[in-house]
């Protein structure tokens, strides 16, 4: 470790070097798949690899927030019950998003039910920008007599 504006000796095959803070210049630099920044005092380094794992974590994110202002949309009170029809995409896996995130999706959104199929009959239809991709989302009340357990499908 150097201290910063403190001259440094290096041996370099067997030679001794002697440099001058004003000889010397530190930049950080990455790795692949790494950002780098810092200063004098600390330096930081940030994998910056999307794994399949957190593209699906995020993708949750995105769904969560456009079935929200969907929700927003019914003008549906805190505590009204959903169900959740989403059409089935090229572009994404749904069940993959489901299986992974199912029960966040519905705990977030009080779904009692998440499923892929057509949205055709939902009360409201919101096209939803999820990671790279588009997806059709049908939204529509519980009512209280259909209320039963939560279910992700």
């Amino acid at each position: 470790m150097v201290a910063a504006s403190q001259p440094i000796l290096l041996e370099i095959d067997g030679q001794q070097l002697h440099l001058e803070p004003e000889e010397l210049t530190v930049e950080p630099t990455s790795l692949e798949d790494y950002a780098v920044s810092g200063d004098l005092r600390v330096l930081v380094s940030l994998n910056t690899v999307i794994t399949p794992a957190f593209s699906l974590q995020g993708q949750a994110r995105d769904l969560v927030r456009a079935i929200q202002d969907g929700r927003k949309s019914l003008d549906l009170s805190v505590v009204d019950h959903i169900l959740v029809v989403i059409e089935t995409s090229d572009e994404l896996d749904v069940r993959s998003l489901l299986d992974a995130h199912g029960d966040y999706i519905a705990r977030e959104t009080l779904a009692d039910d998440i499923r892929p199929g057509d949205p055709a009959g939902s009360s409201l239809i919101v096209e939803a920008q999820v990671g790279d991709g588009v997806l059709h989302v049908g939204i529509s009340k519980v009512s209280t007599a259909q209320r039963g357990s939560s279910t992700c499908r």
